[in-house]
């Protein structure tokens, strides 16, 4: 019973291995085939630190609260950031 589940342990392991293999190998051809996309996901993080750095101080780069709303939601962010 314990070589059994041994070895069904493994075969879990191989097959999830496989499987982020696969996956990590498909991520990355799709950022070859379309490498704006990934240079436009570091501009709106960088963005996003750099308006709350300039408007709120360094610290609250941290507090993700800021970071959401300036990502996510720029209409309700905008009031927030500028009301000082």
């Amino acid at each position: 019973m314990k070589n059994h589940s041994l070895r069904l342990l493994w075969m879990f392991f191989i097959v999830a291995l496989a499987f982020q293999a696969t996956w990590y190998a498909l991520l990355w051809v799709s950022y070859i085939r379309d490498p704006q996309a990934l240079a436009e996901a570091d501009f709106r993080a960088f963005y996003a630190a750099g308006q709350i750095a300039r408007q709120e101080g360094f610290g609250q780069v941290y507090d993700l609260t800021w970071v959401y709303l300036c990502n996510c939601e720029p209409k309700r962010a905008a009031p927030i950031l500028t009301k000082r």
